[in-house]
């Protein structure tokens, strides 16, 4: 097997982060699950606050915001503070 290429680790990863589904992810960028989840637990082992990451990702999503709201909205608390 051919290795997979940065951009596409990148992208499985990045698309993991933001909580799609393993197997969502497996079908948008065109590899198997299996596959996915090795990306995943390659990477998750680099940081032990991914799954933090990526839970706190998808509670953001739940309330229909994006991460540039949620930054926002730190900045201007710490200015107002």
């Amino acid at each position: 097997m051919r290795p997979t290429p940065v951009l596409v680790k990148s992208e499985i990863f990045r698309k993991y982060l933001e909580g799609y589904p393993e197997t969502e992810i497996s079908k948008l960028c065109n590899v198997s699950v299996a596959h996915v989840s090795s990306i995943v637990k390659e990477e998750s082992k680099k940081d032990g606050y991914i799954l933090v990451i990526r839970e706190v990702v998808k509670m953001f999503k739940m309330n229909n915001l994006e991460i540039d709201d949620v930054i926002a909205g730190i900045r201007l608390r710490n200015k107002v503070k």
